[in-house]
């Protein structure tokens, strides 16, 4: 749920991990109960939503597939690949600015220790 998708919302563009359109949404409903349904939230709510929804089953299908892939191989070395791929994916994202989101406040790029700011 960390790994960049796009975001499309038809005025900006950016990359962000699914959890941070989750936290996109969650605001959206805030908002609403807040302020009501007029204007353009409940819209931005569902695109969000339907976005979030979107990305999450095609991140099953890739998890399903590397399972499917992994069963073949002994548990040992399944568990050393996935360790692997966790450490690195976790210093990647940690030291590089890899998500690109204009709805935050520090700036335009972010890694994952400033996403969430």
């Amino acid at each position: 749920m960390m790994a960049p998708v796009p975001l499309f919302t038809g005025v900006v563009s950016a990359f962000m991990p699914v959890a941070r359109i989750l936290m996109l949404a969650g605001l959206c409903l805030l908002v609403m109960l807040i302020e009501g349904t007029q204007g353009a939230v409940p819209l931005l709510l569902l695109m969000f939503l339907a976005q979030a929804l979107v990305f999450m089953a095609l991140w099953l299908l890739v998890a399903a597939l590397a399972a499917r892939l992994l069963g073949r191989v002994s548990p040992r070395r399944t568990a050393v690949a996935v360790l692997a791929l966790l450490a690195g994916g976790a210093v990647l994202t940690a030291s590089v600015d890899l998500y690109r989101t204009p709805f935050r406040a520090g700036g335009l790029r972010a890694g994952l220790l400033e996403l969430f700011e």
